[in-house]
């Protein structure tokens, strides 16, 4: 349900994205309440006369929870469609990584990534969920990513900076933070100020260093301003780990190189890919866009999607004389060397 604009209007959102500046920000909080209102009525349509109409036993409230576990909430999705016979394409977001390479400038990368991090507070399920950092350069990302985000959101309250959806969300980011702290991590907020202000629900964006590797903020997709830095050694390390666990959404890899995006293509799988940013990929309309395993199944956007969500129903017109007169019984000699013809 985030961002649904993206999905029939998207060349619009991101045009206004660049032109109307902080007006994306402040509107994108009435999108969300607005939503919101209609997941409401719709799940007690849905729980109500639908639901004793299709005979469902899981109440739609409880899918349509944002925080619930996105591959239950799939797989009762496909349940509740496969007793009704009825067609699923399923987006489910995931941790989506950034890889960044050793030949890609960290400023640059920076830039890109914290960008689309930071739009809607992390609210995307197409957002850059963590980053493999060459080891040794997590340092200068940290400093160059404090930089670039104090320019661009110098204070927790600014107008151009999104909430938290719901108090539910909040709670589990924060929550999250605070565990990984526990367990060793580092947290570096990026902007001067409060960590975060439960009133306004919004929280500062966040570096986390070392997290534990059995923590909410390395086992469950985010969906927050909160971007945890792995380093690695070798380009096996990030491809390996993300190979070990379930399909992202997404992959962006940061390289300069042909031979080295060209293996994580081959190598890494995902719902898509954008190469040297993040996130546009979904917005290009000549691009499918969905999930693979775990990140979702099927895809929409142009005329994938009306393919998608159209029955293609195959019409035949017989000619006013037809050759397969002759294949009519009772069979004689030319059926048989005919059948014999076609099954050789």
């Amino acid at each position: 349900m985030n961002l649904p604009n993206a999905i029939t209007l998207s060349r619009l959102v991101l045009t206004a994205v660049f032109v109307a500046g902080t007006a994306f920000g402040s509107a994108l909080g009435h999108w969300i309440a607005l939503i919101s209102f209609v997941v409401a009525a719709i799940s007690d349509f849905v729980d109500g006369w639908l639901a004793r109409k299709l005979g469902m036993v899981t109440p739609m409230g409880k899918l349509l929870d944002p925080i619930a576990d996105k591959v239950l909430v799939g797989s009762a999705y496909v349940y509740l469609s496969a007793q009704n016979l009825c067609p699923v394409t399923l987006e489910l977001g995931g941790k989506s990584p950034a890889i960044l390479c050793d030949d890609y400038p960290v400023r640059k990368a920076v830039e890109r990534l914290m960008f689309v991090k930071l739009l809607n507070a992390g609210q995307i399920c197409t957002t850059v969920d963590h980053v493999y950092v060459p080891q040794g350069k997590s340092a200068e990302f940290v400093e160059v990513a404090q930089q670039i985000v104090r320019q661009r959101y110098p204070q927790l309250d600014t107008p151009d900076y999104t909430a938290i959806i719901d108090d539910k969300s909040f709670q589990r980011l924060t929550q999250a933070l605070e565990e990984a702290r526990a367990g060793g991590a580092t947290l570096v907020q990026l902007i001067p100020g409060p960590a975060w202000d439960a009133t306004s629900r919004k929280i500062a964006p966040h570096i986390v260093l070392n997290a534990p590797r059995d923590s909410a903020l390395r086992t469950r997709e985010i969906f927050g301003p909160i971007l945890p830095l792995i380093e690695y050694s070798t380009l096996e390390v990030p491809i390996n780990a993300i190979n070990a666990g379930p399909r992202p959404l997404a992959l962006y890899p940061f390289s300069h190189d042909p031979a080295t995006i060209q293996t994580l293509l081959e190598r890494v799988m995902s719902g898509g890919v954008s190469v040297n940013d993040a996130l546009f990929h979904v917005g290009q309309h000549d691009l499918p866009f969905g999930g693979v395993g775990d990140s979702g199944m099927g895809h929409y956007h142009g005329h994938e999607g009306f393919v998608t969500f159209s029955k293609m129903r195959p019409v035949f017109y017989q000619a006013s004389w037809s050759a397969i007169k002759f294949l009519w019984p009772p069979y004689g000699k030319f059926a048989t060397k005919y059948l014999a013809f076609l099954t050789r």
